[in-house]
Formats: C-alpha cells, sequence, structure tokens
C-alpha cells in the first residue's frame, strides 16, 4: 500500500478496504484521508439515506428524510431504479423475440421484426439518459429548470449509451472556450 497522508492532528490510521481513515484529535469524528478526492463516479447514489448520513453533522436525519420526502426526490430516485429495470426487461424482451423470429416466416417474422425495432429503439434512449451526467447541476432559482428539464432536439432514436454525457461535455468545453 502507497503511504498514507496524515492530517496534522492524527492519532492513528483506520484501514477499510481500500479507504483509510484518521482519528483526528482536532475532535472531529473519523473522517477520510484515502483515496483523496473521490471521483463522483465512484460514489455510491440513488438512496435517499445516503443524503441523510452526508446531512447529519448539520441536520437531524428524519429532517432530512421527511424534507426529501416532501420534495419528490424519493419519489425520483424510485422512478430510477424503475427505468433501469424497465431497461433490463425490454432488453430480455429483445432477446426473446429475437429466438422467436427464427422459427417464424412471412408476415409474423416481419411484424416480429418491427416490434424488435422499436424495442431496440426505446431501450437505448432509456440506457442513454441512464447513463447521462451525474455531475449535474441545476440552476439556484427554482421556477428555471435550465437544460436539465429539456430533451435535446437531435437526441437520437438510437444513441450511445453515453450520448448525453457526450453532448454535455461538449456544451462545456463550448462554452469554456467562448469566454477566453
Amino acid at each position: 500500500m502507497q503511504d498514507i497522508p496524515k492530517c496534522d492532528g492524527c492519532i492513528h490510521v483506520i484501514h477499510r478496504g481500500e479507504k483509510c481513515y484518521c482519528g483526528c484529535a482536532f475532535g472531529f469524528a473519523l473522517h477520510k484521508i484515502w483515496p483523496p478526492n473521490p471521483d463522483i463516479n465512484g460514489i455510491r447514489q440513488n438512496h435517499p439515506e445516503l443524503v441523510a448520513r452526508d446531512l447529519e453533522k448539520y441536520v437531524p436525519k428524519l429532517t432530512t428524510r421527511r424534507i426529501l420526502k416532501e420534495r419528490g426526490v424519493n419519489k425520483w430516485l424510485k422512478n430510477r431504479r424503475l427505468i433501469i429495470q424497465l431497461k433490463d426487461r425490454i432488453k430480455q424482451e429483445i432477446k426473446d423475440l429475437e429466438t422467436k423470429k427464427k422459427q417464424l416466416n412471412g408476415i409474423k417474422r416481419a411484424k416480429t421484426s418491427g416490434r424488435i425495432e422499436a424495442l431496440i429503439d426505446i431501450r437505448q434512449q432509456l440506457r442513454a439518459i441512464c447513463h447521462s451526467n451525474r455531475d449535474t447541476d441545476f440552476p439556484h432559482q427554482v421556477s428555471d429548470f435550465g437544460e436539465c428539464s429539456i430533451l435535446p432536439e437531435d437526441f437520437p432514436k438510437r444513441p450511445s449509451a453515453n450520448w448525453l454525457l457526450r453532448k454535455e461535455r461538449k456544451r462545456i468545453k463550448d462554452a469554456h472556450n467562448m469566454h477566453q
């Protein structure tokens, strides 16, 4: 293992798998010191309890849970999970139809092919949405959802899994280039 950095008030280092924590003499609870600055894509997500734990130092867990529920965040976290499950079901249905299609002929085979094509289009669109950028900022004004709520006009019938992510990166790069 690499040398683990210690903060100035470190008493001892505790190893938990790949992450290391120090017991700090400054009176803080154990705080993570390794790995430094984790990538946003490596952080667990999609559960209101994770948010409640993150804010526990500042807001009681029950309050955070209530606010998330009242604001509809729980609903959308649940719906995201359901969308992922739907995407997986559609994938299985495509596989089943492709197997069935081999046994058919004529008009039934053509209809099955059309259904498969439509399902593939839908699944690819769901997949692109599920793989969109995690690092999304909403405008600070509640009445303005900005680009967060608009499906791009050029959203293809069969986008790649990271189509929205690439589009967002391009938008950020273009905005950065305009300011230079």
